[in-house]
């Protein structure tokens, strides 16, 4: 499903500010600009890849 994307200007960490946006469950993934977390010192975590299942026990042929 497509829908428009809603961006606001948000305050983080109170010493910057970013273009951010709005999670309306219609996006697929969310971005954060790695420039942009180096100058604003956010912390970047590892994360796991892991498998989406379906409700017939259905494993995604791609890692999420």
């Amino acid at each position: 499903m497509y829908c428009e994307l809603i961006v606001v200007s948000t305050l983080v960490n109170n010493t910057s500010f970013a273009r951010t946006m709005v999670d309306t469950v219609c996006l697929c993934d969310g971005l954060c600009d790695p420039t942009y977390a180096a100058r604003a010192n956010l912390k970047r975590i590892e994360s796991k890849r892991f498998y989406m299942e379906a409700f017939d026990r259905e494993k995604a042929t791609r890692p999420i």
